[in-house]
């Protein structure tokens, strides 16, 4: 009887492990999809978008300090309205304009104007591209499904010889591929957080015309 009740616990033993072991691959089959292979993939997504509109909001935890920009880009025309310096910049069919209200600023030149996409607005390659990022998981942010990656950046030497451990937590969309809210952390606190709104498509040509040039200065560019 002694026998058939050790026999019975082993065996329960062995279910036991089998079922830890089953649930174990289980968990790392459904990990490996968020290799480094398909999380590049996620961050291309973005690649081929040449029309849109980011809005991108970050602010400094300690000092309160607010940074707000809105960026109109449709093919190689662009427009840049700096908010929180009331500066508005213009990149229109090889001229460039700048305009800073507060300063009474007013001034254009004659600038080659490249082909921007989303990618360089709204990347965050530079998180995946040495593979040290960290799969956090999946989460909603303003209703959307996002994947949560984890990357801690080299020590970076501060003022008065103090160095600084980066590290930062962000929020990707997981059909669009886009950043959407990222938190920087200096030695383990949270030192600020940024936040990006994006619609693609949409921007017309109206949005990124350029202003009257009879009220600026003509200065030096780069053709």
């Amino acid at each position: 009887m002694k026998d058939k009740k050790l026999q019975m616990i082993i065996n329960m033993v062995v279910v036991i492990n089998i079922i830890l072991i089953l649930a174990l691959g289980y968990y790392l089959m459904l990990k490996s999809k968020y290799t480094v292979k398909y999380i590049k993939k996620l961050s291309e997504k973005s690649m081929q978008c040449y029309n849109y509109i980011i809005e991108i909001q970050s602010e400094d935890i300690q000092t309160k300090e607010k940074y707000h920009i809105k960026i109109f880009q449709k093919e190689k025309s662009r427009r840049e309205d700096i908010i929180s310096e009331n500066i508005t910049r213009w990149e229109v069919n090889d001229v460039q304009i700048f305009e800073d209200r507060t300063e009474n600023e007013r001034v254009y030149s004659e600038w080659k104007t490249e082909q921007k996409i989303l990618y360089g607005d709204n990347n965050w390659w530079r998180y995946v591209n040495n593979e040290k990022f960290k799969y956090i998981g999946k989460e909603k942010y303003n209703n959307i499904k996002c994947v949560v990656l984890y990357y801690e950046d080299a020590e970076m030497q501060g003022t008065a010889g103090v160095w600084t451990r980066l590290s930062y937590k962000i929020w990707i969309d997981e059909e669009r591929g886009h950043i959407l809210k990222q938190e920087t952390y200096k030695d383990g606190e949270l030192s600020e957080i940024t936040t990006y709104t994006i619609q693609t498509n949409c921007v017309t040509d109206k949005e990124i015309a350029l202003p009257d040039l009879k009220d600026f200065t003509k200065i030096k560019g780069n053709n």
